[in-house]
């Protein structure tokens, strides 16, 4: 067992009109274990900024505040550079929405340790009355060129090729080595860019299955289903990263297309906002097809 004062961990949260959220989180963990935490917030709104630094002003965290929302990618990057974390410091990105259970985190840097994985997470649960596996590894399926999220609990030497942003932690020296998150996708995929990037360079992704943090899927983007944003950031995104990744030709293939025209479907089939969310999911493939970048 690795003692605990030998591990320094801390926590970046990206805030996007979520501070009642936040709240929670921080008061699920036990928050004198972690070494620094920082939120960012993207909301650019004075209300919410109020509303944040009022709430969190009773928690030892640091707040920045961007200029305008510079999108999850760039948020994260700007809560690291803002943390100053040696080398073999602790890292753990975590979404507003997420509930850890109280020593989480230093449970998550143990497993990294003893296992020597590169990257981790927790196994992810969701839903209230009734609770599921939402997330517990993941692999990157090369053939639709799509992530895929596994929901049945493995062994903790398990190695997966695709973990989740959500509560996604890494060493500052691996943060390091993959330059963090792009910058010009905005929201989504991300992770995904990050985990393919992170394989090629022969790191080792593990999920650790004792270690659990409940998560609610979507809480900060739509109450109706998933936003127009999900819709069109999903469609433009994949195609920006699998483009840059595996080339036209690989892009151009059946079976990428079709998962395409699968995602599109997805927004077809949502219960509010069809049209809508069908423009957008089409708008996110022409973008992606023009490599237009940044927020919509």
């Amino acid at each position: 067992m690795v003692e605990t004062e030998h591990l320094s961990v801390s926590i970046v949260i990206v805030n996007f009109f979520s501070h009642r959220l936040i709240v929670e989180l921080l008061q699920s963990i036990h928050i004198v274990d972690y070494s620094k935490i920082v939120v960012v917030d993207n909301s650019n709104d004075i209300t919410e900024w109020a509303g944040l630094t009022t709430a969190l002003s009773d928690f030892p965290v640091d707040t920045i505040s961007m200029s305008s929302n510079v999108g999850f990618g760039a948020a994260v990057n700007e809560g690291v550079r803002s943390l100053n974390l040696d080398q073999d410091d602790f890292l753990w990105i975590l979404n507003p929405d997420t509930i850890p259970t109280r020593n989480a985190g230093l449970d998550l840097a143990r497993f990294m340790v003893a296992s020597d994985f590169d990257l981790a997470s927790p196994v992810l649960m969701t839903g209230e009355e009734s609770e599921s596996v939402w997330f517990s590894g993941g692999y990157f399926d090369h053939n639709f060129g799509r992530t895929v999220h596994s929901v049945k609990v493995q062994d903790l030497d398990s190695s997966h090729s695709f973990l989740t942003a959500a509560a996604m932690m890494m060493r500052r020296r691996n943060w390091d080595k993959l330059v963090g998150f792009r910058e010009d996708l905005f929201m989504y995929w991300e992770d995904a860019d990050l985990c393919i990037r992170a394989q090629s360079l022969g790191f080792r992704l593990g999920v650790a299955s004792d270690v659990i943090v409940w998560h609610a899927v979507g809480a900060t983007s739509s109450s109706s289903g998933r936003s127009r944003l999900f819709h069109y950031y999903m469609q433009r995104n994949r195609i920006i990263v699998l483009r840059e990744l595996f080339g036209t030709r690989y892009l151009c293939g059946w079976k990428r297309i079709a998962e395409s025209l699968k995602l599109l479907r997805r927004a077809a089939i949502e219960n509010d906002g069809r049209l809508g969310k069908v423009h957008h999911s089409l708008k996110g493939i022409r973008d992606g097809i023009l490599d237009r970048r940044g927020s919509l």
